[in-house]
């Protein structure tokens, strides 16, 4: 399975206030609403919408070569204004067939904003590095089985050279943030060459290239792109574009939260900072938080050149409950509303706190929380006053507590008997990566 960020994992809910390019940019990142398989929950989108299953679909899928792909997942979908996108359905678990074929009998249409989300098998993927194309801006009222086969969908390609990569394996998006994209896995040659697919479209316009910080096998973070956003042209499946796009990682755009790995974790409420430079002047970087209530907006920035590095407060919410909350960043200016350009990190959201804030001196207290993941914490203490926790995993000058048992995420420390004010911190393993909760205080009196 790829590797995906965290919000293949929420719900969408809604994508409040988000102009359309923000919703093409962030729709991205929802890679697993698409694939919640739930009947129940297609049917009462339609049921708010008002609306009954009326068309019928169908299509194949085929290669670059123009061989028909079997094994592919086709997914459909779309987008609701106020309720961001809504699934509609797949052909898991009967992938295309050896002819490629899919077909769907009954999908709802709504005009400019129907989806169809393609994944192809491994034997693709190994070949090519094509494992994912999306289109989002169809509409199946008006392309349906009235035409048999309405959809054959074929990718094209485009040649890349990366200079000053700091490592050959990329991935590479490619299309239009209006219309849909691409996602390719390019090992680069020697020289910085690879070759990346591209989704056959007339806004061919934005490629870019990044990494991911790989946490586990569904919990990523990628803080660094690099894009060409040029002149849309027309590009038909099967076909290569004109010349070879021209990529510079020394120009690469970032967005990542700040602090330590292991700070990046604490109490729902806990404000944060993340932080962009290398955008270039008058780009627009926008943010979204994306947790159990769906993405909400967290501001904007304007930058007035590449070497200008800004810091954007944003408050991970009061109510947000135990677990991963992502902030995505996205280039949302008006000149790069066809761009692909869109980051994400992730916070750790936990719970820590004592019995009682303040006690006298000789009576007890107990600490408890309850973080993400399971296995045991280590809770550590120190008198010096501290608002931070440990910059390193091996808090060092922090006296180690004890370690405790998660049940559900949930421990208890043993009766302690602090004989004068601490502090207290605890580590724990996580589901994506190794942490601190929030420090807590205990007043000795």
């Amino acid at each position: 399975m790829k590797r995906l960020p965290l919000c293949l994992f929420v719900a969408c809910a809604a994508c409040l206030l988000l102009a359309p390019v923000a919703s093409a940019s962030v729709a991205r990142h929802q890679r697993g609403a698409e694939r919640v398989r739930n009947a129940s929950a297609a049917a009462r989108s339609y049921a708010r919408l008002g609306a009954d299953p009326a068309y019928a679909i169908s299509g194949h899928i085929f290669d670059f070569g123009d061989n028909a792909v079997s094994g592919a997942e086709v997914d459909w979908g779309w987008w609701d204004g106020s309720a961001g996108y809504q699934f509609g359905g797949g052909n898991y678990p009967d992938y295309t067939g050896t002819d490629g074929a899919f077909s769907f009998g009954a999908v709802t249409g709504h005009p400019g904003s129907d989806d169809l989300s393609i994944y192809y098998p491994e034997s693709v993927w190994k070949a090519t590095g094509l494992w994912k194309m999306e289109l989002w801006a169809l509409d199946f009222t008006a392309n349906n089985d009235a035409t048999p086969f309405s959809y054959e969908i074929q990718p094209a390609q485009v040649d890349l050279n990366v200079a000053n990569a700091p490592s050959p394996a990329i991935e590479v998006e490619t299309g239009n943030a209006s219309v849909g994209y691409a996602q390719t896995d390019v090992t680069l040659d020697g020289s910085n060459d690879g070759v990346a697919s591209v989704p056959p479209m007339d806004t061919f316009d934005s490629v870019v290239a990044y990494y991911y910080t790989d946490f586990s096998n569904f919990y990523t973070a990628c803080r660094s792109q690099v894009e060409s956003l040029g002149t849309p042209a027309s590009l038909a499946g099967g076909g290569t574009a004109a010349g070879t796009v021209d990529l510079d990682w020394s120009a690469a755009q970032h967005a990542y939260l700040a602090g330590p790995l292991c700070r990046h974790s604490g109490k729902p409420g806990t404000k944060v900072l993340m932080v962009v430079n290398g955008w270039p002047a008058n780009e627009k970087a926008s943010f979204v938080g994306w947790g159990a209530n769906g993405g909400v907006p967290k501001g904007s920035v304007i930058s007035t050149g590449a070497d200008q590095t800004y810091a954007m407060p944003i408050t991970i919410p009061a109510t947000e409950p135990v677990g991963f909350y992502e902030i995505d960043t996205y280039r949302a200016d008006k000149a790069g509303a066809d761009s692909l350009v869109g980051m994400w990190d992730l916070y750790q959201v936990c719970t820590f706190k004592p019995s009682a804030s303040s006690i006298h001196r000789g009576h007890a207290v107990r600490l408890s929380g309850r973080v993400p993941g399971t296995g045991n914490v280590t809770i550590y203490s120190t008198w010096h006053k501290v608002s931070a926790a440990p910059g390193t995993l091996a808090a060092s000058g922090w006296h180690r507590v004890g370690v405790y048992k998660t049940s559900s995420g949930k421990f208890t420390s043993s009766l302690l008997h602090p004989t004068r004010t601490m502090y207290y911190v605890a580590k724990y393993k996580g589901l994506a990566f190794q942490a601190f909760t929030s420090v807590t205080r205990v007043a000795v009196h």
